[in-house]
Parts: C-alpha cells; structure tokens; sequence
C-alpha cells in the first residue's frame, strides 16, 4: 500500500498474530469431528507433512516470483492464497453442520475466564495430558532462541554471513522435519509423552551437533537434520493426545491451553535471549540448549516410565 511508517507494520503483524490464533484450535477441534478417533494420528500427521512440504517448496516459488514482480505484490499472492484456502474449508461445512448448530454460550470476558477454569479443571483431573501439555512446550524455552538467533549466527560463523549458509541449514532443518512427519504419518503409537520424549532427545542431539558446527562445517547441516526430525515427534503427538484424552466439549479449550502455555516459553525464550543468551557464543549457546533438553528428556523419561509401571501394576491388580 506504499505505507512506510514501522509503526504500521507493528499493527499488521499483531493483527497477523491475534487472528491466527484461531485457526490451530479451530482445526484441532474441526479435524476431531471428521475424522474417526483410530485415524486422527494420521490425520495429524498427513497435515503436518503438507505443511512441511510447503515451507521447504514456498521459499523456492517465491524466489521465482520475486524475480519478476515487486515485493509488496508478493503479501497479495499470499492474500490470495488464504482466500483460496477458505473456499476448501467452507466445503467442510456439511460436516460441521451438527456441532455448527449446536447451543454455544456468548463469548463474554466472564465466560472466557469460565471456559480456561473449565480446561484447567479438566488437566487437573487428567494428569497424562498435563504432562503432555508441560513436556511439550517446555524444550522451547531454548528451541526459541536457538532457532531465532542461533541459526543466523552459526551461518555467519561458518561462511561470514553468506546468506546461502543460513538457507541450507534451514532447508536442511526443513528435510528433517518433512522426513520426521513422513515416519509419524506410518506410526502407531498411544504413549504420547514418550514420543513427545523422543523428538526433544533427537532435538537435544541435533543441537549439540551443532555446537560443533562452527569448526567442522557438515555436522552443523547434519545437527540441523537431526534436530529437525525432532519436531513433528514433538507437535503431532501432542495434538492428537487433545484430541483423544481431552472431553468433546473441552478439545478447543485444552488446545487453547496448550497455546498459552507455548507462547509463555516462546517469549521467555525470546527475552532471555535478548537480555543473556543471545551475547552467548553460538557453540555455547547450542551446547547449553543441548544439554537442556537433554536433561529434560531424561526427567520426563524417568516420569514416563514410572507412571507405565504404575498402570501395569494397577491393571495387574
């Protein structure tokens, strides 16, 4: 629109950010009700990989684009691919019809604060899905800043801020997530918080590969491949443990939970590393961040394990 005050695009980002907020719970409760409880895993998992899919390919046609056509009209093409989006989604519509229809109380700020006392109610109750919630979110504490301010610096480390290093080691970070959301799409599984587990133990592995990327340039690519095949063992997981633990009535909430939950380590994150990590070198902050999750894996494995044993012997008895 020709606006160069940043002041505008600080008001278009937080509107961005207000109304994507919708969506993920929106979905998450949508996917439950079209899709039968034995395959909402590799529902999740069939969306993830598209998702991932076209992070790695979006970046290759926007070069493309780019090159024959101005940036601003690039946030068009964008525009004009949501309006596509929301044609397929309002086909869902049939589907939806009987929960569309059903009584829903006026969302006042009261019956916000009724609604989160409800899903907090409901976590209290199911101790497995709060420490799915918890294990979850936790890791990006670090992942954050690793991902916002690690990644760059290590490219710059490695080939003085040639902006192609910093494409392959996030294109390579790409390929693992897609390889990760390939495997979860074929998997079976009902310990969500073991998976959950696994996919920080590959991230914590990853990282520390790659605090050794600035002295021996392809384990840096390598770390990111592996830590990337950590995420979708991490997300996928975690939305179809709400799906499946979480009452019908309460899916929405415990998703908007789990929402505020990542937001609160996103941020934190991101102030750490704006006022402490982020002067750290990129080795240590990686190496730190790796022994983090590391530690982490190890406690939610421990818990994870007697919490198994627990229901073995109880189902014994």
């Amino acid at each position: 629109m020709g606006i160069e005050q940043f002041a505008f695009f600080l008001v278009a980002q937080f509107l961005l950010g207000l109304f994507s907020s919708l969506f993920q719970p929106a979905r998450t409760v949508a996917l439950k009700s079209v899709v039968s409880v034995e395959q909402l895993g590799r529902a999740n998992a069939i969306l993830d990989t598209t998702f991932r899919t076209v992070r790695i390919a979006a970046p290759m046609t926007i070069g493309l684009i780019a090159a024959a056509v101005p940036l601003s009209t690039l946030f068009f093409v964008n525009a004009a691919s949501y309006m596509l989006s929301v044609v397929f989604l309002y086909t869902l519509r049939v589907s939806l019809h009987d929960q569309a229809t059903a009584s829903a109380a006026k969302m006042t700020p009261g019956q916000y604060v009724r609604d989160i006392a409800e899903g907090v109610r409901e976590l209290r109750k199911s101790r497995l899905l709060l420490l799915v919630l918890l294990f979850s979110n936790m890791g990006f504490l670090v992942w954050q800043v690793c991902y916002s301010v690690g990644f760059p610096f290590l490219a710059e480390r490695i080939q003085q801020g040639d902006g192609s290093t910093l494409a392959m080691l996030m294109g390579f970070y790409g390929v693992g997530n897609l390889l990760g959301s390939l495997y979860m799409s074929r998997a079976y599984y009902t310990r969500y918080l073991l998976v959950i587990l696994i996919g920080w133990t590959l991230q914590a592995g990853g990282f520390l590969l790659l605090a050794t990327g600035g002295t021996v340039h392809w384990l840096a690519f390598l770390g990111a491949a592996v830590a990337g095949v950590g995420g979708p063992f991490i997300g996928i997981p975690t939305v179809t443990a709400i799906q499946i633990k979480a009452a019908s009535s309460s899916t929405g909430k415990i998703f908007a939970i789990n929402m505020l939950i990542f937001t609160f380590f996103s941020m934190l994150s991101s102030s750490l590393g704006a006022i402490w990590l982020g002067s750290w070198p990129v080795e240590q902050l990686f190496f730190i961040s790796g022994l983090f999750l590391a530690a982490m894996s190890a406690t939610g494995f421990f818990i994870d394990q007697r919490n198994s044993r627990q229901q073995h012997q109880s189902a014994s008895v």
